[in-house]
């Protein structure tokens, strides 16, 4: 492994924190290729935004029995290098229980590079005054310029002209990643530094009432789309016509994302399929709610970042689901009371640091993290639609090639490289042995994805992750985590390993989770609280649970097998302590 200097002779960690509540767990060959290379671009464009250089050659991502890890040796010491931030520190914002590489001992900002750290973290701060403004047009242009390759009839196109848009895309891609990594950076810099600075100010209260401060504050996406599925579910129930439709129509049948299409159970043809909407819904209020949705939202999907997957404007079954389960529990849609609950905060660090001169400058960073979070969010959500015009060109080139008879179906595409169907495309490849070449890869993911693989892994040996025995009191059994989302809630267990499978989360219940992405986020307006194996102050699940004021504790590994369903539990996001309870909690789904 090409490595800096002071990392030689430490083991190289490799961790799936971060990186897989976002990348699927099993990455189809088309998305690797993508994926191994937009990690060292969206991490080296930070670094070197602060002049820091990067030796060449660095291998920033790899598989490991088929699922995707990243560098943390090489993340930590480049923002340690950089910035100066600690070890811990960097594992606090991008979650996970793992191992810290050795740096040397004492303050990094003294010493040997400790100039050019502090000369990073000045460029840093200089950057934050201009940051906001040039994200929000990078996301704008990237956006427009998406929207224009998308208006255009892929059908229509000759098979060069498809490639042509994959290389347009390509560019638009490759300047607004920089962009996407700034926005990740300004708000782990802000949520982490207003953090610090009111834990400093407020010892013990200081970083739970960070989270309560940005509770409710709208403009983001990842949040937005929750509110609107809630509304629509608002809507769909006063009509008899709308109702009848959300409460019977089927989702296309996806039992494991990994079988093949022909795999695949037919539908129920006695019931409407979810993507029967438009005439089933034509002329109703509900009908012109779900295709505002659609416009605004339908490019996002449940593991968006898999171009396999399918997207909600493809099919809309996940969406119906949510609807559907909305309206059977009755929903009440919180922004109310996340409002309400930052209010609370606000005045309680006004009332606490009444005469504190640094006072204003905390309401200073609070606008500052408000606004950080929303760009993150909102820049994910760009950089997904961005893939929405590889992903039609590459299943308009998979339907070309099932139609000559080299592949089965469209999506057999994703089983191929990029590279492979180029050559398919060009004529340097005729075809043979494409089906089974996908036959053996679709196999050998399905394989690993049923074998699963450790969080961590030192070099090529899996580390096994002690996070220590829960204690037991009086109470019950209680586990220790990280507090993500401030508040406390009371709710019986309901584990959840997968979104499509969130039907089964009753309203009031404590979702339990593996991690979540931007997909899940429609579940949590159903739950009293949110437990995550993996996840950070950073995680997209953090942030859309501190706008709905929904207490959530995370980096839990081996919850997921420790608890149960039903198990009455108490979540404090203030302390980061999930409590099995030993008797039934009082009054299931209350949260303060």
């Amino acid at each position: 492994e090409p490595l800096p200097e002071a990392l030689r002779g430490q083991p190289v960690i490799w961790s799936t924190a971060n990186l897989k509540e976002v990348v699927s767990a099993v990455p189809s060959p088309f998305s690797w290729a993508t994926i191994r290379l937009t990690v060292r671009d969206l991490i080296e464009s930070t670094v070197r935004r602060s002049n820091h250089v990067c030796p060449p050659g660095l291998r920033w991502a790899r598989l490991y029995r088929g699922h995707p890890y990243f560098n943390l040796s090489l993340m930590q010491w480049m923002f340690y290098d950089a910035f100066g931030i600690a070890p811990a520190r960097m594992n606090r914002l991008l979650g996970g229980q793992q191992p810290e590489i050795r740096v040397p001992p004492g303050n990094p900002f003294l010493g040997r590079g400790g100039l050019g750290r502090l000369r990073g973290v000045v460029r840093q701060i200089a950057d934050a005054g201009r940051a906001a403004a040039e994200i929000e047009r990078a996301c704008a242009d990237a956006s427009a310029a998406t929207r224009r390759v998308l208006a255009t009839d892929v059908g229509t196109k000759t098979e060069a002209e498809i490639l042509d848009d994959f290389y347009a895309m390509g560019a638009v891609y490759l300047r607004f990643m920089p962009e996407f990594m700034r926005a990740n950076s300004q708000a782990a810099s802000w949520l982490d530094n207003l953090a610090n600075t009111l834990e400093r100010l407020l010892p013990g209260r200081g970083r739970a009432l960070s989270t309560r401060l940005l509770a409710g504050t709208g403009g983001i996406a990842s949040a937005e789309q929750g509110y609107r599925l809630a509304e629509l579910a608002r809507t769909a129930a006063a009509d008899a016509r709308a109702r009848a439709f959300f409460l019977t129509a089927q989702s296309l049948p996806r039992p494991n994302e990994l079988a093949a299409p022909a795999e695949q159970p037919a539908p129920d043809a006695s019931l409407p399929l979810a993507t029967d909407w438009r005439r089933k819904l034509d002329g109703t209020g509900s009908g012109r709610a779900m295709e505002r949705f659609l416009e605004e939202f339908g490019h996002r999907g449940v593991d968006e970042l898999e171009i396999a997957q399918p997207r909600w404007v493809e099919d809309p079954s996940y969406v119906v689901e949510t609807v559907r389960q909305h309206i059977l529990g009755g929903l009440e849609t919180p922004p109310e009371h996340a409002a309400a609950r930052r209010a609370e905060a606000e005045r309680e660090v006004a009332a606490r640091l009444r005469f504190h001169p640094l006072r204003p400058l905390v309401g200073w960073m609070v606008g500052q993290a408000r606004r950080a979070s929303a760009l993150r969010e909102n820049s994910k959500s760009v950089l997904v639609l961005t893939m929405m015009p590889p992903r039609r060109g590459a299943l308009e080139i998979g339907r070309r090639l099932a139609a000559r008879g080299v592949v089965r179906t469209s999506e057999d595409i994703f089983y191929l490289t990029s590279t492979d169907m180029m050559a398919l495309v060009d004529g340097s490849w005729d075809g043979a042995g494409a089906q089974r070449l996908v036959d053996d890869r679709r196999a050998r993911n399905r394989r690993h994805y049923e074998e699963g693989a450790p969080d961590v892994v030192l070099d090529d040996r899996p580390l096994a992750v002690d996070h220590g025995p829960a204690s037991v009191d009086a109470a019950g059994e209680t586990f220790a985590g990280l507090g993500v989302a401030a508040g406390t809630a009371r709710g019986a267990a309901r584990i959840v390993r997968h979104p499509r499978d969130g039907a089964s989360l009753q309203k009031g219940e404590v979702l339990v989770a593996p991690t979540t992405d931007p997909g899940w986020t429609p579940l949590f307006l159903r739950a009293a609280g949110l437990v995550m194996e993996t996840g950070g102050y950073l995680s997209h699940g953090a942030i859309v649970a501190r706008e709905y004021g929904i207490p959530a504790v995370a980096n839990l590994p081996g919850i997921m097998t420790a608890l149960r369903d039903s198990d009455p539990l108490l979540v404090d996001g203030n302390t980061g302590r999930v409590t099995r309870q030993k008797a039934p909690a009082a009054a299931a789904g209350g949260a303060s």
